[in-house]
């Protein structure tokens, strides 16, 4: 089920994703900005290639990988993209 994370990787204080959409695969950097007390999230769509699921954005949330914050602002991106694909479809 789409979308999934192919890659989930903490590396020095921000969290690096790399998953697949239907029709796009993406790239997302996660990053703590302390001026703000928020995170900044950095992403990216790219072709799509066929990886294998290790989590879904519902495992995200459900074993606390990431902030609750972080998982709805992830999961609205993607889903933004997603109908954005569906509705050039219809036209």
């Amino acid at each position: 089920m789409y979308p999934y994370i192919t890659l989930f990787y903490k590396f020095n204080e921000q969290y690096i994703l790399e998953g697949c959409l239907e029709k796009n695969n993406f790239k997302i950097i996660i990053k703590k900005n302390n001026l703000f007390d928020s995170y900044d999230i950095l992403y990216q769509f790219t072709k799509f290639n066929k990886k294998d699921k290790i989590y879904t954005l519902g495992e995200l949330f459900q074993n606390k990988l990431l902030e609750d914050e972080i998982v709805f602002k992830i999961s609205k991106i993607l889903f933004d993209k997603m109908n954005e694909i569906s509705i050039n479809l219809l036209i």
